[in-house]
């Protein structure tokens, strides 16, 4: 695995962080510019009418998307706690918090696109629940420490922010 460059658990957990709120603030922008408008009734969508298929299909979509994240994260999560070295169980944990984050990602881009495409509320809805269920995967030290299991020797480097070997 490549390694991921960070000196100390502050520097990663900042790298980790940072990666995380440039994928939810992405099609935030997107979300807000249409809602706002369409409050004001000031905005025609391209679609005029969705069908009731797709009403029901982007939403299963969506969270099938959303599910599928969490378990391959949860999965791959146990080949992170069986690694020995710490450097190399901290890159692994980001490369499969990554993953989780794509598919995070990709689901609420979808969302905002049809919203967007059509301006229908069930669509709004539907993003806030996936920014709910993105919020909940913010990064820290408690979540990264509780997640890898880490040993009484690990969560003290973690927490004194003393340089990873």
């Amino acid at each position: 695995m490549k390694e991921f460059n960070f000196k100390n658990a502050a520097e990663y957990l900042s790298k980790l962080r940072s990666t995380f709120y440039i994928m939810v603030g992405f099609p935030l922008p997107v979300f807000l510019y249409v809602y706002f408008v369409s409050r004001e009734n000031n905005y025609d969508p391209l679609l005029k009418a969705i069908p009731d298929i797709l009403l029901i299909s982007i939403p299963i979509l969506c969270f099938g998307m959303a599910a599928f994240a969490y378990i391959v994260f949860f999965k791959r999560l146990k080949i992170s706690r069986e690694i020995t070295d710490l450097r190399e169980k901290l890159t692994h944990y980001y490369v499969i918090s990554l993953h989780k984050f794509i598919w995070l990602e990709v689901a609420s881009v979808v969302n905002v696109l049809i919203y967007f495409l059509s301006g229908n509320i069930v669509f709004a809805g539907l993003y806030i629940a996936m920014l709910i269920l993105f919020a909940m995967n913010n990064p820290n030290y408690f979540s990264v420490v509780g997640d890898l299991r880490l040993s009484k020797a690990e969560k003290e480097i973690m927490k004194q922010n003393i340089p990873i070997p």
